[in-house]
């Protein structure tokens, strides 16, 4: 028998064998349903809100099918409503369970065993064996023998009738196993292999064991992708009209069909904790004496802070007549036809839904799976101002740019707007895109989506250093100066039409806004001024800043020409000149006395020298010499002299240290205003 007969045969013999036990069990059929989703609300966070209701009867067992990712988020979230009142019970196998479950059956299939390993593992077992006679008797084993020079084969050994029998695999038509315990074994095991081919999808059994008809409903969260929104703003019109649209998309692996759909958005808090897989912990053995509580532990209140809305007073004198002129859009009076339909109707209500906001669709909508949507949120009239920004931020020192062009929008739409892209239109046509953030009710916002060019903008920057007071403090020059920063824009309109200008100035850290006294309004980094620039003017608006600067110098360290230096400073009070003066006088005493102490010293030094030379060369002459006489002579001399310069040295020092504490004396307690 060839070997190609042999595999045939044996792939014969595995499917006879799953016939012959198929047809020989069978399970009681258990009432199993699926209950459709009816609602589903999407979050900004990424997660799903799915109710499921329906109608059972009797015993029922809920079958949900669901990704393998949302497992750990709905068995932190389900909740089950059966209205017998009776608890429900949720089933479903943990990640090893599969395995752990294979392992534990009579008949083992878990790693995927081909029959010799099936067979090898059932030692003492009871089978009937077709090959091709009935032969019945008890597993001792399988063994492996070679067939030919590359050919392989198994034997199964069995005990029958008091002897040991050995019958080739290749011989084998079919196998049967007469414990009913191992029939039903193999058909639980094949049914578990079959679910775990869906590895990607976990079954999730609600058991409700109530009697009679009745409605149940059970919800959850799972993980879904984040639904996004995108508005269209077209300021054509003398009204601007503002449409914004929701896109949804169902990645999950069931139709959402005829289902009520809401969309919120919010930031709630979301995680995953991993509930799904077994966890074992180390414990440790304890007294039973022990016992005690948590830790107590508390946490701080949260602040926030607001920036102060103030009128810009270098504007504050306009006419009434002029301010209203600014506030006019630079758009055209005439009347234009809008890109946008104003009468097209919104498919979703909003509404507040705690701390979030909830737009539901009005009617049941039906999304295939892995199919997405547009839903239209809002289609309203808006306010609109055009406003040309000039940023400090986008503008360089000494070089032309272009402010962007925006549109301020007062959101008068009742619903508290989600970040997303903005598609601009004006004139009928295209104009731009622009990024919104999270804008609430009632709110102005600056949508940018373009560059100005007919309007051009220089910017240039100078600073100086303005002292302010000198004073004495206990030793210490204190110079208080100002850092003085004119930050100024060169703004020049070449277009027929007036230009609203903002500056939007950043504010720069440790300084304090001089000039204008007060903006427009402040955001968490820039000051705004808003002003307006006919057609072909030029402007120039200067922004100015200051810095308080502290210089301090200690007294104590200075020479006398640093004071004489300080007096000569333009600026300096005559009261502190004086006090100055008078502490360099002091000072250059006490440098004077080092000087005579230092010239002693020198002098010293010279006549030790000359001391040590005149040994020398009365070591070499000798003491009864006429020479050695004359060296002796010299060198009495020369002790002379260095006593007497020894006395005028201790002078000197006590002089020095005098001048020295007259200066310090006089430094530590100089205290001038």
């Amino acid at each position: 028998m060839s070997l190609q007969e042999k595999t045939m045969k044996k792939n014969l013999f595995c499917s006879v064998l799953i016939c012959i036990l198929l047809s020989s069990w069978t399970i009681g059929a258990e009432k199993t349903v699926v209950v459709p989703a009816n609602k589903i609300a999407l979050f900004s966070s990424g997660v799903g809100f799915f109710q499921h209701s329906g109608t059972i009867e009797g015993k029922t067992r809920i079958i949900l099918e669901v990704p393998a990712n949302a497992v750990n988020d709905i068995l932190k979230s389900l909740i089950v409503n059966d209205e017998s009142g009776e608890a429900s019970v949720v089933e479903y196998n943990s990640a090893d369970s599969e395995y752990k479950t294979l392992r534990s059956l009579k008949i083992d299939l878990s790693g995927n065993p081909g029959l010799p390993e099936i067979l090898g593992g059932m030692t003492g077992e009871t089978v009937v064996v077709h090959a091709p006679e009935r032969t019945e008797g008890r597993i001792i084993g399988v063994e492996s023998f070679r067939t030919g020079e590359f050919g392989n084969d198994h034997a199964l050994l069995i005990a029958t009738d008091g002897r040991m029998c050995s019958i080739v695999f290749s011989e084998i038509s079919a196998i049967e196993f007469p414990d009913a315990d191992i029939a039903a074994d193999l058909i639980r095991a094949l049914d578990i292999l079959k679910k775990s081919t869906h590895a990607d999808t976990k079954k999730i059994e609600i058991v409700c064991s109530g009697t009679g008809s009745r409605p149940v409903a059970f919800s959850y969260i799972i993980p879904v992708p984040v639904w996004k929104t995108t508005y269209r703003l077209d300021v054509s019109g003398e009204k601007a009209l503002f449409q914004g649209w929701a896109i949804v998309d169902n990645g999950g692996d069931f139709d959402w069909s005829g289902v009520l759909l809401s969309l919120v958005t919010g930031r709630p808090v979301s995680f995953i904790q991993n509930l799904f897989d077994p966890h074992y912990v180390d414990r440790p053995v304890l007294p039973l004496s022990i016992a005690g509580g948590a830790p107590a532990v508390s946490y701080e209140s949260g602040f926030k802070r607001y920036a102060e809305e103030a009128v810009s007073e270098a504007y504050s004198d306009m006419s009434a007549p002029a301010m209203a002129k600014s506030a006019l859009s630079a758009r055209d009076k005439v009347t234009q036809n809008s890109v946008i339909d104003s009468r097209m109707k919104t498919a979703a209500e909003s509404v507040e839904a705690g701390e979030q906001f909830l737009f539901t669709v009005n009617a049941p909508i039906t999304v295939p799976r892995q199919k997405s949507a547009m839903v239209p949120l809002f289609n309203e009239h808006v306010s609109t101002k055009r406003i040309s920004v000039v940023s400090s931020k986008e503008t360089r020192n000494g070089s032309v740019s272009h402010p962007m062009l925006c549109v301020e929008v007062d959101n008068t739409t009742g619903v508290k707007i989600p970040a997303g892209p903005v598609t601009v239109y004006d004139g009928n046509l295209y104009a731009g895109d622009a990024l919104l953030d999270y804008l609430p009710e009632n709110e102005r916002r600056l949508i940018g989506y373009g560059e100005d060019l007919p309007v051009t903008v220089f910017r240039d920057r100078a600073s100086d250093r303005e002292l302010r007071t000198v004073k004495i403090s206990r030793g210490f020059l204190v110079f208080s100066r100002i850092l003085l920063v004119e930050t100024s824009y060169h703004i020049k309109n070449s277009d027929k039409r007036e230009r609203i200008i903002l500056v939007e100035h950043e504010a720069a850290a440790g300084f304090e806004l001089v000039s204008p006294k007060k903006p427009e309004e402040q955001t968490s980094s820039a000051y705004r001024f808003r002003f307006p620039v006919g057609s072909g003017a030029e402007t120039v608006f200067t922004v100015k800043e200051e810095q308080p600067v502290e210089e301090r110098i200690a007294l104590s360290g200075a020479k006398s020409e640093v004071y004489l230096s300080y007096v000569s400073t333009a600026g300096i009070p005559e009261r502190i000149q004086a006090a100055l003066q008078k502490a360099a006088g002091f000072r250059q005493q006490w440098e004077n006395a080092e000087q005579d102490l230092a010239a002693i010293e020198r002098e010293q030094d010279d006549l030790d020298a000359t001391q040590e030379r005149i040994r020398l060369n009365l070591n070499a002459a000798g003491r009864d010499s006429q020479q050695g006489k004359e060296y002796l002579k010299k060198l009495a001399e020369t002790d002379a002299a260095i006593e007497l310069l020894s006395r005028r040295k201790s002078t000197a020092e006590k002089k020095r240290a005098e001048a020295r504490s007259v200066y310090e004396a006089y430094i530590s307690n100089l205290t001038l205003e």
